[in-house]
Parts: C-alpha cells; sequence; structure tokens
C-alpha cells in the first residue's frame, strides 16, 4: 500500500471523527434546549450532577492529567470494606 493512500484514508478517518464529534455536540445541545421547555432548572440540575461524587462508585476518572480507573483502588477497597465489598468506607466509618 502506498503512504499517499494510507495518509488520505487516516485523514478521512480523522475528518469523520470531528465531524461525528460536531454532530453529536449539536444533537446534546439540542436536548438540553428541549428539556429547558419542561423544566426551566435542567441546566442548573446538570451541572449540580457533579457535585458530591462518590468517588468509590466511579468506574474511571483524569486527576491532575493522569487517567485513573476504579482497577487500582479495588483491592484496596475490598480491605476497607471487609471480603464482602457491600459498604463504601464511609459507610464503615459511620458505624
Amino acid at each position: 500500500m502506498h503512504l499517499y493512500s494510507v495518509h488520505a484514508g487516516l485523514q478521512r478517518a480523522v475528518l469523520h471523527a470531528v465531524e461525528q464529534k460536531r454532530v453529536l455536540r449539536e444533537a446534546r445541545l439540542s436536548l438540553i434546549k428541549d428539556l429547558t421547555k419542561v423544566s426551566p432548572y435542567i441546566e442548573k440540575n446538570i451541572f449540580r450532577s457533579v457535585e458530591n461524587v462518590n468517588l468509590d462508585t466511579v468506574i474511571a476518572y483524569k486527576q491532575y492529567g493522569v487517567k485513573h480507573n476504579f482497577l487500582e483502588r479495588y483491592d484496596e477497597m475490598g480491605r476497607l470494606n471487609g471480603a464482602s465489598g457491600s459498604q463504601t468506607a464511609d459507610d464503615k466509618e459511620m458505624e
């Protein structure tokens, strides 16, 4: 395969991904606009949905530019919660 063909294919794929991202963003904005007609508080509720998040229940997150996932803390959480893993560390402290 010629290098130009590979480059052209990669360029088409990147342009397609950018277009997909734009389309999805427009769809999200349209959905929020429609929901605002039903409830004027929808934007405030969406913003507040990221407050007081229990990081023990988050699958993956980025902190200081480093991506983390729950598997990094899985063994530690098991020790904190006993073998069952049915309680969070916060629940243990409340007992």
